[in-house]
């Protein structure tokens, strides 16, 4: 009899025992998923980008910068100045819906640059982004019937890019000096990208 009890004692023990390990490893678990979860959510806050360009930055500026960081010859080639006008007739842009704009494109017809910058107003930044698209699928189409100096390769690797009420046109691309080397569009699309990010505060 005695044998028995100690026999169920020393059953209940180990049961008891097993149970407060499985409970405190649960606990465990609980709280390195909740602590991931915090450090993810923190890490997720702390790389939010910033909306505004750095104070007292123009668009202009933005472009200038830009065109500064691809060398002597600038980001596009013969530029003219984007006109209010033309963001109606070749965008789809109602001028009512942009705050400030700036850009430049290749006045050489074969020749397929753009670097456009528009600030939209408040809640306008879906249709400026649509005019941009408008014309990134234009130059597309334009060039792909005369693909010349590598302007439909640019266009198809052009970018709109937005962040926050700003919204950017990115098709630029030198041409490598070796004319048998191909150029990487996609590459200098995002180096273009980069330069516009590093003007925001």
């Amino acid at each position: 009899m005695k044998k028995l009890l100690a026999m169920i004692l020393a059953a209940m023990i180990v049961t008891t025992a097993l149970t407060g390990c499985n409970m405190g490893g649960e606990n465990s678990s609980s709280g390195s998923s909740s602590s991931s979860s915090q450090s993810s959510s923190s890490q997720s806050s702390s790389e939010e980008l910033s909306t505004e360009l750095k104070e007292g930055t123009t668009l202009e500026d933005v472009v200038n910068k830009v065109n500064e960081e691809f060398g002597e010859n600038g980001a596009v080639m013969m530029p003219g100045i984007l006109e209010e006008a033309m963001l109606k007739d070749q965008y789809g842009i109602d001028p009512a819906d942009v705050e400030e704009f700036y850009g430049e494109y290749a006045m050489s017809m074969t020749n397929s640059d753009h670097l456009i910058a528009i600030k939209a107003k408040e809640g306008k930044i879906d249709a400026i982004t649509e005019g941009l698209e408008k014309r990134k699928a234009d130059l597309e189409a334009q060039y792909e019937t005369y693909p010349v100096n590598g302007s439909y390769d640019r266009a198809k690797a052009a970018k709109v890019y937005v962040r926050g009420n700003y919204a950017f046109l990115i098709c630029v691309g030198v041409l490598p000096d070796d004319p048998d080397a191909d150029p990487n569009f996609e590459e200098q699309v995002q180096k273009a990208q980069d330069v516009i990010d590093s003007m925001f505060a």
